[in-house]
């Protein structure tokens, strides 16, 4: 496939401000994503699908980098998600929010309410 002139700008662009990490396992995960926090300098932006009991592991990596003066900006689902109506995921979500600089809240492009 391939992505056209405007797509492959954009590529570009994206390239010099998105890393994009090769992980093969869950337990690989954590390891490359604590390295790549621990290397942020200016600021860090995360599309987390995963606001579930695992965050708790990932807070104190989180709160360590707002620590350094690094912005740490976080997407989660947004409260109509199906997965995050539950009480435990608005709690984690609530965490999340006490930790990073901003937590924005995202409406799905599908109904997934089903």
């Amino acid at each position: 496939m391939t992505l056209g002139p405007i797509g492959t700008q954009l590529s570009e662009i994206l390239a010099q401000h998105v890393r994009v990490a090769d992980i093969h396992d869950e337990r690989q995960f954590y390891e490359t994503f604590a390295e790549h926090l621990h290397a942020a300098r200016h600021s860090v932006w995360i599309w987390a699908p995963w606001t579930a009991g695992r965050i708790r592991s990932v807070l104190p990596l989180l709160a360590e980098v707002v620590a350094r003066g690094i912005a740490v900006v976080v997407f989660v689902r947004d409260p109509s998600d199906k997965g995050q109506k539950k009480a435990a995921s608005q709690e984690y979500v609530d965490q999340l929010r006490q930790v990073v600089t901003t937590a924005l809240s995202v409406r799905l492009g599908w109904d997934n309410t089903h």
